[in-house]
């Protein structure tokens, strides 16, 4: 029995939940590769509502992220992780306010310093 392609997403779709499936959307095409502003994250997210899912959190705390163009350090880790396993470049200068060096190249260790 063959399944037609659009059989076969209907079923993905309905065996993740929509937070898997929002966190796995593939990345949008006209968004930099290097990320250097919270506009550009959220913008790689999928905008504000998907933004929120991500963070786990509401719509209207996303826009105060984009309007103080800061996302809070609670934060830093699982963007910075997620984004980097999208295959994205962050200016973690201009966006967290310290270089990835002081992190080093492994990301264990910046695990290890988020963690304390």
């Amino acid at each position: 029995m063959s399944l037609k392609l659009t059989d076969c997403v209907k079923q993905i779709f309905n065996r993740l939940s929509f937070s898997q499936f929002v966190i796995n959307l593939p990345l949008m095409s006209n968004t930099p590769r290097h990320i250097k502003s919270v506009d550009e994250v959220i913008d790689v997210l999928g905008g504000t509502g998907r933004a929120a899912d991500f963070f786990r959190t509401n719509g209207p705390a996303v826009s105060m992220m984009k309007k103080r163009e800061r996302i809070p350090a609670a934060y830093h880790l699982r963007v910075y992780l997620h984004l980097v396993d999208q295959g994205y470049e962050i200016d973690t200068e201009s966006l967290f306010g310290y270089s990835v060096g002081m992190l080093g190249n492994d990301p264990s260790q910046a695990i290890e310093m988020h963690a304390a």
